[in-house]
């Protein structure tokens, strides 16, 4: 059977892509190594965070907002819980990049939008198991939200089934090759035609299916859960569950932390980018699962000193690769030597929150319904110079 479409790779962007496709009427089949959702790519460690104030003043305002909107239609159209609302707090010092850049780009729309300025007291008396420095102040978001990884790549896969797209798993793609009016993909065990591909791999496999010079670099994270009240067991999770946002804090320059609000695993906190001496690059370690112990160490000394309740009480943790462009903004794109391949990579760890707008773009890219400034900053001719 020739397709119209291959999809290779069905994790969040993957997914959301060849949903569009089939619902558009087009015969698509979707293609996976493994089974998403699972622990090999960048998607699993429940939960992610959905929030607009980070990216005020950037080209990422327009698409949170319309990745809100899908996931929110996607959650009514399914049925499945995909996402809540929460509070978020974006917390750092004035001159922060993190925090000082989006409060300078954020002033003129904070008000409108619901966003708050809170200084240091001020956290402390809403949030007490955080404990900022003096000089440290937050853009409090009343309307963030999480979403349920597993939950969303689930009820896409479904609604792509229903829509009638052909889906294999356990199928590692071992080369695909263009010949005369469509692309030939090859697994172990079967041979799948299609008049156009589309390559979402992950960071596992993206250079070898890519086929092409992509500027991207793997790197290691690691993600930690506690349960509060391991060293003062007055603040506990059921006491503050009712004002207990998602945060994401520069402490140092450079270097940031995130966390979560209490759910089925306790509360979830980890390095976030730019922590490098913590999220190792080396080759032996991306495929582990299980923290080091100086990964773990990192994470108690930050919040020993900024989060005391949540510290000392460290007792999962997993371990995930993300695929990081220099810029760490996404490829999404024509494959620069192949008319009928487009691809997707460079996620850059925050990627899935936009997947339903990235996967309807990149459907769009392939099916000729948009190559124009959309897709701009995420062309590959980027890195040309």
């Amino acid at each position: 059977m020739l397709f119209d479409f291959a999809v290779i790779g069905l994790g969040a962007v993957g997914s959301q892509a060849a949903r569009v496709l089939a619902q558009r009427g087009h015969s698509v089949v979707g293609i996976d190594a493994l089974h998403p959702p699972h622990e090999s790519g960048s998607h699993h460690g429940h939960p992610r965070m959905l929030r607009e104030s980070c990216y005020a003043g950037t080209p990422y305002l327009d698409l949170v907002r319309e990745a809100r909107e899908q996931w929110s239609r996607l959650q009514a159209l399914t049925g499945r819980s995909l996402i809540e609302q929460t509070e978020a707090l974006l917390i750092g010092p004035p001159e922060s990049g993190t925090y000082g850049g989006t409060l300078a780009s954020a002033a003129r729309s904070a008000p409108a939008r619901g966003w708050r300025h809170l200084a240091s007291g001020e956290i402390r008396e809403m949030f007490p198991f955080l404990r900022p420095p003096a000089h440290h102040a937050a853009l409090l978001e009343s309307d963030g939200g999480l979403l349920n990884p597993d939950a969303c790549i689930e009820a896409t896969l479904g609604l792509c089934g229903q829509a009638g797209a052909e889906l294999w798993f356990g199928q590692p793609v071992l080369d695909w090759q263009t010949g005369k009016g469509s692309v030939t993909v090859e697994t172990p065990d079967r041979r799948f035609r299609a008049r156009r591909v589309l390559l979402v791999p992950g960071p596992s496999a993206a250079g070898q299916l890519a086929r092409a010079a992509l500027a991207l670099r793997i790197q290691r994270t690691v993600q930690h859960w506690t349960r509060p009240g391991a060293t003062e067991p007055g603040i506990s999770a059921a006491e503050v569950r009712g004002r207990w946002p998602a945060w994401v804090w520069e402490h140092y320059p450079g270097r940031s932390w995130y966390g979560f609000p209490p759910g089925p695993l306790g509360v979830k906190v980890g390095l976030h980018l730019g922590n490098d001496r913590h999220c190792a690059n080396r080759k032996h370690e991306l495929g582990k699962t299980a923290a080091t112990t100086a990964e773990t160490e990192a994470m108690e000394q930050v919040l020993g000193e900024f989060a005391p309740p949540l510290s000392g009480g460290l007792y999962r943790s997993a371990a995930c690769s993300y695929s990081m462009t220099p810029d760490h903004n996404f490829i999404l794109d024509r494959h620069p030597d192949c008319r009928r391949v487009f691809l997707f990579a460079g996620g850059s760890g925050h990627a899935f929150k936009f997947a339903p707008v990235l996967g309807r773009m990149l459907a769009d890219l392939a099916s000729d319904r948009q190559d124009g400034p959309g897709t701009a900053p995420f062309r590959l001719s980027r890195f040309a110079n």
